[in-house]
C-alpha cells in the first residue's frame, strides 16, 4: 500500500486551485504537501521586508537555484508556502478565445487542446476565489459581473477609453477594490510586490483552509521521482541534509516551469520536448509627457489596453498588451507639472524556441537554463509598436513620449517548458496537464501552455488546475 493517495510538490498558484478541487472532488484521501520553502505570516514577511533581511529559506535567490547562460535576463522567482502568490502583483486578465487557437488562426505557434470555452467556467471560478475586482465590460467572453468593482482609471485612460471603447478597459486585478471578509481596501501606494495591508489575493489569506487535514512537510528539497513501468512510484527529497522518499498513487508537480522540469529530467523522463522552450513575455517601457494633470486611478495598474493585441497583424508581429501603469512614485521634474505623465508597459507574446531549454547540472538540485532570447517574431511586434504609437496618440494631449531602449529584465512569468497537447509526439502532457506517459503525474502550471500569450498567466494556470482536477476520474 502507497503511504498517501496524492502527494503534491509546490504550494503555489497551480498546486493550491488543483488541491481545492481535488479536496471538494474527494474529501477523505491522504495527502501530503512537500514544500521546499517555508511559511511566514504576513508580519513575518513584512518585518524581514523591513529589515532588508531574509530569513532562512525566504525568498531564496534564484542565482542559488538555477545556473543561466545569460548575461542579461534573468528569471525571477518565490520560495515559501503560497509561491509566485507573496510578490505578485495581482493582475488578473483573461486569455482571448484566440489565444487558444493560435496556429489555426494566425499560423504561429501551436493550437491549445481545449478551447476557451472548455476554460470559461474554471476562469469564472477562479475569479470567485481570488475576489477579483473586474470592469462589466470586458474584451473577452465573459457571463456576469466580477465579484468587485473595478478601481478607477486615470484621466489619460479615460480619454484613451473614450477614443478606443472596444479596447480600452479597467485592468482585472486580486487587488481589492473594497474590502472583503480576508482582505483590506487597496491603498494605491505602489508596493504591491508584498501589500503592506494584505489587500492583494495570496494562497495565505484566500485559501488558507485547503491545507487543513493534509500532512505537509516544508523544507523538502524534491529533486526526483521514481518512474517504472509507465508510473511514478515515489518521490525522493531532502530535508535537513537527509534523504527521503515517500510513495503515492498520484502524484502532482506544481512548482514552476523550471524545476518540474528539471525534477523530471532528474528522474530520467526522456520525451523529446521537455525542458524546450521555457522563457517569458517581455516588455518594454514608454515614458508619456501630458499637457494635463493626469493624477486619479485607485490601484498600481489602472488600465489595460488592447488595440494592439487583436487582429490579423499577429500572423506576422507579436502580440501587445498595454498595461497603464500608475505608480505613486511617477513625478514629472519640471516646475507646476509634478503628475502631467503617463507610463505605459507594454508586454509582448513569444513563440517557443527550442534553443531556450532546461537541462540538468551536477547538481541534482540545481538547474541550468540557457535562455538566448526573444524570438525575432517578438522583436517584430516592438518594432510594430513603435510604428503605431502615433496613430493611438492622435488627437490627444501628448508632449511627447520616450520608449525605453531595450527589453525589461524580466516579466518574472515563467512559461513553457512541458506543454499539452493531443499528440504525444509534439507535446509533454495531455489536454487536462497529465504526463502522456506516466499516467499518475499531473504537471501543473504556466510550462502547461501550449502557446504564449501577452496577458498575465496567473489567472489562466489556476483555471486550468481546477480543470485538470474537476476532470479526473478517481
Amino acid at each position: 500500500m502507497s503511504d498517501y493517495d496524492l502527494i503534491l510538490i509546490g504550494s503555489g498558484f497551480a498546486s493550491s486551485f488543483f488541491l481545492k478541487k481535488i479536496k471538494e472532488k474527494k474529501a477523505a484521501l491522504r495527502i501530503l504537501l512537500l514544500e521546499k520553502g517555508q511559511k511566514f505570516t504576513h508580519q513575518e514577511e513584512l518585518g524581514y521586508a523591513a529589515a532588508a533581511k531574509q530569513a532562512p529559506g525566504y525568498q531564496l535567490a534564484e542565482t542559488s537555484l538555477i545556473q543561466q547562460n545569460s548575461d542579461n535576463h534573468y528569471f525571477q522567482f518565490n520560495q515559501s508556502f503560497g509561491g509566485g502568490s507573496n510578490c505578485w502583483l495581482g493582475c488578473t486578465p483573461r486569455f482571448l478565445p484566440a489565444d487558444f487557437r493560435l496556429n489555426s488562426t494566425y499560423g504561429i505557434g501551436k493550437d491549445w487542446p481545449i478551447s476557451y470555452e472548455d476554460l470559461a467556467p474554471y476562469y469564472d471560478e477562479a475569479e470567485s476565489l481570488m475576489q477579483i475586482s473586474g470592469p462589466e465590460n470586458t474584451p473577452w467572453p465573459k457571463s456576469g459581473k466580477y465579484p468587485l468593482p473595478p478601481h478607477g482609471l486615470t484621466p489619460f485612460d479615460r480619454q484613451l477609453q473614450e477614443k478606443y471603447p472596444d479596447s480600452v478597459y479597467a485592468q482585472a486585478t486580486a487587488r481589492a477594490s473594497m474590502p472583503t471578509a480576508q482582505r483590506a481596501k487597496c491603498c494605491g501606494s505602489s508596493v504591491c510586490s508584498l501589500c503592506p495591508l494584505d489587500a492583494k489575493f495570496t494562497i495565505g489569506n484566500g485559501m488558507g483552509e485547503v491545507f487543513e487535514g493534509i500532512d505537509i512537510m516544508y523544507g523538502a528539497e524534491v529533486y526526483a521521482l521514481e518512474l517504472n513501468n509507465d508510473r511514478v512510484r515515489k518521490v525522493f527529497y531532502r530535508k535537513n541534509g537527509q534523504e527521503k522518499e515517500a510513495s503515492a498513487d498520484l502524484f502532482a508537480l506544481g512548482t514552476n516551469p523550471i524545476f518540474n522540469s528539471h525534477i523530471l529530467l532528474n528522474s530520467g523522463d526522456s520525451h523529446p520536448l521537455l525542458g524546450k522552450g521555457i522563457g517569458e513575455q517581455r516588455s518594454v517601457m514608454v515614458n508619456i509627457d501630458l499637457g494635463f494633470d493626469n493624477s486619479g486611478g485607485s490601484s498600481i495598474n489602472s488600465a489595460n489596453m488592447w488595440m494592439l493585441y487583436k487582429g490579423e497583424q499577429r500572423k506576422a508581429a507579436a502580440a501587445c498588451l498595454i498595461e497603464s501603469q500608475n505608480s505613486a512614485q511617477m513625478i514629472r521634474l519640471e516646475k507646476g507639472k509634478l503628475r502631467h505623465l503617463a507610463l505605459f508597459k507594454c508586454i509582448f507574446e513569444d513563440v517557443y524556441q527550442e534553443e531556450n531549454h532546461v537541462r540538468k547540472s551536477d547538481n541534482p538540485f540545481k538547474a541550468i537554463v540557457n535562455y538566448q532570447g526573444p524570438s525575432e517574431y517578438l522583436r517584430k511586434g516592438v518594432e510594430r509598436l513603435k510604428s503605431k504609437l502615433d496613430k493611438i496618440f492622435e488627437g490627444l494631449a501628448v508632449e511627447k513620449y520616450q520608449i525605453s531602449p531595450g527589453l525589461a529584465s524580466t516579466e518574472a512569468h515563467i512559461i513553457g517548458g512541458h506543454i499539452m497537447g493531443n499528440d504525444p509526439e509534439n507535446s509533454v502532457l495531455d489536454e487536462m496537464q497529465l504526463h502522456h506517459q506516466y499516467r499518475n503525474l499531473f504537471v501543473l502550471g504556466a510550462g502547461s501552455f501550449s502557446s504564449m500569450s501577452p496577458a498575465n498567466p496567473t489567472l489562466t494556470l489556476a483555471a486550468l488546475s481546477l480543470r485538470s482536477a474537476d476532470k479526473m476520474k478517481f
